[in-house]
């Protein structure tokens, strides 16, 4: 996850990834995702919903 995901995750701007110091923060198209997600787990009937 560390030197594969997270780069690539960074670039797309999701995450922001400092690797010197090992912090990971949202990203500037984080909230962009999280609505996409929310539409995905929605029609998932394999994803258990929160109750």
């Amino acid at each position: 996850l560390q030197h594969t995901q997270l780069p690539k995750l960074a670039m797309a701007g999701l995450v922001q990834y400092d690797e010197e110091r090992g912090l990971i923060d949202k990203g500037i198209h984080a909230d962009q995702a999280d609505a996409y997600l929310d539409i995905a787990v929605a029609r998932d009937d394999a994803v258990p919903t929160p109750e």
